[in-house]
């Protein structure tokens, strides 16, 4: 969540580059996923918050995605083609056109990290992070952390790993 928030920070300051919106949208389904494998270790309703903002996120850089993967296919298309050919300026036009949208893309970006705030996301990533609730950790479990929750499931793993590990290996 703190690459999302950082990667959102400067995507919306300037027009990003087209490495910058890749990271930002695989920054989100990544942060989407970790919520979602937690999901069941916390409170839900900041869950789906957070996985509401993540999707807004994702969706309002998805049109300057496209436009850079379309116009970067049609420009190479062009290349391959002689500078004569109809095809190539037609394909360097279409290329333009799209390009020519992605301003309009970005604002809406802008817009929804507006909408969405950096810092709030940031905040409601950290209160999520802080409300986990796994029994076995503390006296209630509450107030431990992912990465208390983590530990809690690989240690069960490793250890089920070691207990097979020195059983009968052929059964």
């Amino acid at each position: 969540s703190d690459e999302v928030a950082r990667l959102l920070k400067r995507a919306t300051r300037s027009e990003p580059g087209a490495e910058l919106v890749h990271a930002l949208r695989v920054s989100t389904r990544r942060a989407a996923a970790a919520v979602r494998s937690f999901k069941v270790y916390l409170p839900q309703k900041k869950a789906e918050r957070v996985l509401k903002a993540l999707r807004m996120i994702r969706r309002a850089a998805a049109p300057i995605r496209d436009i850079d993967v379309h116009s970067h296919a049609l420009a190479a298309q062009a290349e391959a083609l002689d500078a004569g050919d109809p095809l190539h300026a037609a394909l360097t036009a279409a290329a333009e056109q799209l390009m020519a949208g992605r301003a309009d893309a970005h604002a809406k970006l802008v817009k929804a990290g507006r909408r969405i705030g950096v810092k709030r996301f940031a905040r409601l990533c950290d209160g999520l992070e802080d409300r986990v609730g796994v029994t076995g950790l503390g006296e209630s479990g509450q107030g431990a952390t992912l990465v208390d929750a983590a530990r809690l499931a690989f240690a069960d793993a490793a250890e089920r790993a070691r207990s097979a590990g020195s059983a009968d290996l052929s059964e």
